[in-house]
C-alpha cells in the first residue's frame, strides 16, 4: 500500500528537515489572517502489530516535536 503525503507533510520536509520516518499527527492554527501560523506536531509513529487497527500508525507513547510553518511558506508550498 503506497502512502501518498500531504501538503503539511510536504512543508515540514522542505522548511525543517525532519528525521527519516516523521510524521505529523496534530495542528493548530496561531494568529489571524494574513499573518498567521501553524503548529505542527509529530513524531515517528509505532506500527500496531496487532487487533484491528494492525498496521496503522500510533503516536502513543511517541515523543512529539513542533515545527511551525508562516502562512507564506504553506502557501509556497501549495
Amino acid at each position: 500500500m503506497s502512502e501518498t503525503k500531504d501538503w503539511i507533510q510536504v512543508a515540514i520536509e522542505r522548511f525543517h528537515k525532519p528525521p527519516a520516518g516523521w510524521a505529523w499527527c496534530r495542528s493548530e492554527v496561531i494568529g489571524d489572517k494574513p499573518h498567521d501560523a501553524f503548529v505542527i506536531e509529530g513524531g515517528i509513529p509505532r506500527i500496531i502489530s496487532r487487533g484491528p487497527r494492525k498496521g496503522k500508525r500510533t503516536w502513543k507513547g511517541v515523543e512529539l516535536t513542533r515545527y511551525v510553518l508562516s502562512r507564506a511558506q504553506v502557501d509556497e508550498v501549495k
